[in-house]
C-alpha cells in the first residue's frame, strides 16, 4: 500500500515522508482484504506488540497481534480466525514473566439461538503467539463482557468484567491464579449502570476503579477504591460531565489520582462539550483540581493520561473538525495548564482518524496506535510514533505551540480583540471591537508558565492590574466558547 501520510499542527498542514527515522514515523498496516483495527499497544525490550482485530470482506471476525521494531518496520504478525463468532476489545498488559495478557469479549449464538458474551483471557509470547486461554461466564446473565486487568503482587490477576443485566451494568472482579484458575469472584453493586475500563494499584495497597455510566438518565464519570479482597471503601460520581467520556485513571508520582473527560456546555440540535481533565486525592475521590479546555464541539473528550518525569501531564483527546473525528495530544504543566497540543490525522482531515492508546518511548517521544480508511474502502491499523515535543517531523521543533510563546491556542475565530497599551506600566485593558453576549475568562501567565492571575471579563471593557508585579514579559490568555486566544505582554 503505498501511502504519503500528512499531519496537523493546530490546523497547519504539513507534508511528510512515510518514515523519517525511529523517532518519526506514521505508518498504516492492512493485514489482508477486509476492515482491521488495533486498541492497545505495549513495549517490551525496543519492540512493540499491537492488539488488532477486523473482519474480511465475508464479515466473518478475526483478532491478531502485530510486532514493529523500533523504526516501526513489521516483525510478527499472527491472524486467527474466529468462525460464528464475534470478538470485541478489553485490555493489554505486560506481565513481569515478559509475557501478555489480552482480555476481550467472545460474542456467538448459542444452540438455541440465544446471543451470549464470555470473557476470554489469552495470554501471548511477544510475538503473538497464543500460550494458553481462559474463558469465563455468568449463570445469571447471558453477556460477561470484558473491561480490563491487573497483575497483582503475588502474580496472579484482578479481572474487570461487566455484567450485562438489564437495568443494571454491575461490574464483577474476578480473582484468579498466575495461570488463569478462577479463585473467587465479587459484584460491585451500583445504583446506577456503572461500566469501569480501567483498573490501578496504588501505593497505599488499594486498587482504584475508573469508569463512568448512566444513573438517572445522565452520564458520569465514575471512581472506585476496593481492597485486594473487592471490598468497596468508596465510590464517587463527577458530575459534570455528560457526553460519556469514563474515567481512565492514573496514578501520580504525588500519589494522588488523574483522568480525563469530557464537560457538558450547552444542547441545541446536538450536544456539545470540551474536553476536562480532573485530579482527584485517593482517600475519598475529593477534586483537587479540575481543567476545561479547547473550543465547544461535539464529542470531544480526553482520555489517557502520562505523566512525564518533571511532573508535566501528556494527555491523548478526541477533537472534531467540522464532523470528522481525529486525536489530540496535549502537554500540560502539573496544574493542567495546556503547553502544547498537536492534532493528528494521517492523510487528510476529512475522513475518521482514530487513536485508542499511546504511550512513552524509551527515546521520550510517544508511539500511537488506531485505526484510519485512508482509501475510503478498507479500514486499516494506524501507528504513529512522534518525539517528546509531539513532533511528526524535525521541522516541526522550531513551530511547536507553546502558550509561554503567544502563539494562539486553537483554531482562528472571528472576534476582534484590542489588548492595549502593550508595554503597560499600570492598567492593562480589553476590550472587543463587537459587542459580545458570551461570556469571557482570562488568566495572566507568567513565562514559566504559571497562573498568577485569573478572572472575567467585561465585553465592553476590562482592566487586568499589571501594577503588582516585575518587569518582564506576560501571556494573557482569553476564553470563551468560541475558544482561546492568547496575547503577549509586556510589562515595564
Amino acid at each position: 500500500m503505498n501511502k504519503s501520510p500528512s499531519y496537523i499542527l493546530l490546523i497547519l498542514v504539513l507534508g511528510l515522508t512515510t518514515t523519517l527515522n525511529a523517532q518519526y514515523f506514521n505508518k498504516v498496516f492492512d493485514f489482508e482484504t477486509g476492515r482491521e483495527y488495533s486498541s492497545r499497544i505495549r513495549s517490551f525490550g525496543s519492540n512493540y506488540l499491537i492488539s488488532a482485530g477486523g473482519s474480511d470482506t465475508s464479515g466473518s471476525e478475526k483478532l491478531g497481534y502485530l510486532v514493529l521494531n523500533k523504526d516501526g518496520n513489521k516483525l510478527y504478525q499472527t491472524l486467527y480466525p474466529i468462525p460464528n463468532a464475534l470478538v470485541r476489545n478489553g485490555d493489554l498488559i505486560l506481565l513481569k514473566d515478559k509475557d501478555l495478557l489480552d482480555f476481550r469479549t467472545y460474542q456467538y449464538w448459542d444452540s438455541a439461538g440465544e446471543f451470549r458474551s464470555k470473557s476470554w483471557l489469552i495470554k501471548l509470547n511477544n510475538k503473538g503467539d497464543t500460550l494458553w486461554t481462559k474463558f469465563f461466564s455468568d449463570s445469571t446473565v447471558h453477556n460477561l463482557l470484558s473491561r480490563t486487568l491487573i497483575e497483582t503482587p503475588d502474580s496472579g490477576l484482578m479481572l474487570i468484567c461487566s455484567r450485562n443485566r438489564n437495568p443494571d451494568y454491575d461490574p464483577i472482579v474476578i480473582r484468579t491464579d498466575k495461570k488463569g484458575n478462577e479463585l473467587w469472584r465479587k459484584a460491585i453493586n451500583t445504583p446506577g449502570r456503572e461500566v469501569a475500563y480501567t483498573i490501578i494499584r496504588h501505593p497505599n495497597g488499594d486498587y482504584y476503579l475508573g469508569g463512568g455510566g448512566n444513573t438517572g438518565g445522565t452520564f458520569r464519570s465514575w471512581i472506585a477504591r476496593i481492597d485486594d479482597s473487592a471490598k468497596v471503601k468508596f465510590e464517587k460520581r463527577y458530575h459534570m460531565t455528560g457526553g460519556g467520556s469514563a474515567a481512565l485513571l492514573s496514578v501520580l508520582e504525588d500519589s494522588n489520582l488523574i483522568f480525563g473527560t469530557d464537560t457538558f456546555i450547552y444542547k441545541q440540535r446536538d450536544s456539545y462539550y470540551k474536553k476536562q481533565i480532573i485530579k482527584v486525592e485517593p482517600k475519598r475521590g475529593d477534586v483537587i483540581w479540575r481543567q476545561i479546555h479547547d473550543s465547544v464541539m461535539q464529542g470531544v473528550a480526553y482520555n489517557k493520561v502520562i505523566e512525564g518525569d518533571s511532573n508535566e501531564l501528556y494527555v491523548i483527546g478526541r477533537h472534531d473538525n467540522d464532523g470528522w473525528t481525529s486525536y489530540t495530544l496535549t502537554r500540560m504543566t502539573s496544574t493542567g495548564d495546556t503547553v502544547w497540543k498537536h492534532n493528528y490525522f494521517y492523510e487528510k482531515i476529512d475522513t475518521e482518524n482514530y487513536l485508542w492508546d499511546f504511550i512513552r518511548t524509551s527515546d521520550k517521544g510517544f508511539i500511537f496506535c488506531g485505526d484510519v480508511n485512508p482509501d475510503n474502502s478498507n479500514q486499516d491499523v494506524w501507528v504513529l510514533k512522534v518525539d517528546s515535543n509531539g513532533c511528526m517531523s524535525p521541522e516541526c521543533k522550531s513551530r511547536v505551540y507553546d502558550i509561554r510563546l503567544g502563539i494562539d491556542r486553537t483554531r482562528a475565530f472571528d472576534v476582534n480583540i484590542k489588548v492595549f497599551p502593550n508595554p503597560v506600566v499600570d492598567e492593562l485593558h480589553v476590550s472587543f471591537t463587537e459587542k459580545q453576549n458570551i461570556a469571557w475568562h482570562y488568566q495572566l501567565i507568567d513565562q514559566k508558565g504559571r497562573v498568577l492571575k485569573r478572572g472575567s471579563l467585561n465585553p465592553d471593557d476590562s482592566q487586568v492590574d499589571m501594577k503588582p508585579l516585575p518587569t518582564g514579559v506576560y501571556l494573557l490568555q482569553l476564553e470563551s466558547e468560541l475558544g482561546y486566544r492568547v496575547f503577549r505582554v509586556v510589562k515595564e
